[in-house]
């Protein structure tokens, strides 16, 4: 590894941790793609706050995700019935 690499992994701690707070009452107004979003940038905030060892803000992420993967879970579901009643 030399000189180059060590920069990069050094730059990658002066990131900040951003705490993206979710209103679970707006998530039912968002498009799939937003959401789908969201959960990315949740999980890669997550990884950041574990690989640094910071669990206040690995909680505070991990709320906000449930948040996120519960209006996913519903989102599937409604559209596994509405497939569902629309074959009979």
């Amino acid at each position: 590894m030399n000189k180059k690499d060590n920069k990069k992994r050094d730059n990658k701690k002066d990131f900040p941790i951003v705490i993206i707070s979710v209103n679970p009452e707006e998530l039912n107004y968002r498009n799939d793609d937003d959401i789908r979003s969201l959960s990315d940038r949740l999980n890669k905030n997550l990884r950041l706050a574990r690989s640094r060892r910071d669990e206040k803000s690995a909680k505070s992420i991990e709320k906000e995700i449930c948040y996120v993967q519960r209006e996913q879970i519903m989102r599937e579901n409604r559209k596994k019935i509405h497939n569902k009643i629309r074959s009979k």
